[in-house]
């Protein structure tokens, strides 16, 4: 099919793409591929943020309910933020959004709520693209986060430490660039935060805050959130290592320190602006730079596939399996979030991954473009489609010729590395 080479986008617009749209949907490669890098950069970040996925549902289960009703729940929630995802055009909110969701990890097992995950998610939505200062000090207030991290329960007569010391060492300026003496400062004066029980909004209990004047990363005066995230904003490590940790998942793990840096300086000028960062790390890949490639986590991986495909899977189905590949959103492992890299390339992931190929595979459409690429005699017509910008390598394309089948070979090629690395 001559098309396919038509559309077949540069190595910089395919890695754009990817890492920061979650791939394109096949109707839409054409109008991309006729960019120039630059272009399809700009594409990304001036889409406008969508609709809200959830509307006015409400996704509330109380701490009696059994838990089947919050699973049924929370599989509900993440099924409609999913479906939006695939759906959008270009999907860059959601995108900062999933990554927010890794950084400033908060999982329902402990939250219990699904509403305040649902909740936590639309802060990101809204303020995932803005000031980190702000973001910041929402996140610090978040009735999931407080209950997640334990800040519901920290008073200023027993201070609980572990938000205190995961915003720090985790969250903003890293490992090493504090003290003991910060962490259990930060704790008196971020405490007094509490989720009410009827509504799930959090407040703020003044008797149950300590209020008195703290130093805190050298800071003095410290005393409420504010002043905290104050604090944090002007510490010289803060720009560079949010700038890494973006850089590694855009521009790719090997990052050049010149790279971050530039990001740094952009954060740095726009008083913390994230918009800023991202939009020098897009530009950098639209100008060549390449830190590596990333291999794809599973639940990303899933929505390529999924807007490459037009494929709908039944909701249980694809949850059960993105489980047994080791990534359902809001089911992070620990606060310090899933694993990157070559952490995906384990023997439970990959087999996860092909079971799930195998489902897309079989909900693709009839009349997908990908489907119809994928029962022509050249496996490159196939890749193209799927975003790739080069041929498949030999090992890949002998793999894909012996299989004569079209939904074989398009299970096959949204496993093979070159889908699966980005």
């Amino acid at each position: 099919m001559s098309s396919a080479a038509e559309v077949r986008l540069t190595p910089a617009a395919a890695r754009l793409v990817r890492r920061v749209g979650f791939g394109l949907r096949p109707e839409r490669l054409g109008e991309v591929a006729a960019l120039d890098d630059r272009g399809v950069a700009e594409w990304l970040l001036t889409t406008a943020t969508p609709p809200d996925p959830w509307g006015d549902t409400s996704y509330t289960v109380g701490p009696d309910d059994p838990g089947g009703a919050r699973r049924r729940t929370a599989l509900a929630a993440i099924t409609r933020w999913t479906d939006a995802i695939v759906a959008a055009d270009a999907p860059l909110t959601d995108w900062l959004t999933w990554f927010w969701h890794g950084h400033f990890v908060s999982a329902l097992p402990e939250v219990k709520n699904p509403q305040s995950m649902v909740d936590q998610l639309r802060l990101f939505r809204s303020l995932g693209r803005s000031g980190f200062g702000e973001l910041v000090a929402a996140v610090t207030t978040d009735p999931a986060m407080l209950l997640y991290l334990d800040g519901n329960d920290s008073t200023g007569d027993a201070p609980n430490e572990n938000y205190s010391r995961e915003l720090l060492e985790l969250f903003t300026l890293g490992h090493g660039a504090y003290t003991e003496a910060d962490i259990a400062a930060g704790a008196r004066a971020l405490s007094g935060w509490r989720v009410q029980r009827a509504t799930g909004a959090a407040s703020f209990v003044p008797r149950r805050h300590d209020d008195t004047p703290q130093r805190y990363l050298g800071v003095d005066g410290v005393h409420d959130v504010s002043s905290v995230v104050a604090a944090i904003g002007v510490q010289p490590g803060l720009a560079t290592t949010i700038a890494s940790h973006l850089a590694r998942a855009v521009v790719g793990p090997a990052v050049d320190v010149d790279t971050v840096e530039a990001a740094a300086t952009a954060f740095r000028a726009g008083d913390g602006s994230i918009e800023a960062a991202v939009r020098v790390l897009c530009l950098a890949v639209a100008d060549g730079v390449d830190g590596g490639g990333v291999v794809s986590a599973p639940y990303p991986w899933l929505i390529a596939a999924l807007r490459s495909t037009g494929a709908v899977l039944d909701p249980r189905t694809a949850f059960a399996q993105l489980n047994a590949a080791g990534q359902v959103p809001w089911f992070a492992p620990n606060v310090s979030g899933w694993p990157t890299g070559s952490a995906w390339d384990n023997a439970s992931t990959v087999v996860a991954r092909f079971t799930l190929a195998v489902s897309i595979a079989a909900a693709t459409p009839a009349d997908a473009p990908v489907l119809d690429a994928a029962g022509s005699g050249d496996p490159n017509d196939l890749g193209a489609l799927l975003g790739l910008a080069d041929p498949w390598s030999d090992t890949s394309s002998t793999s894909l010729t012996a299989v004569t089948d079209a939904r074989s070979r398009l299970a096959l090629a949204l496993t093979a590395p070159e889908f699966v690395t980005v």
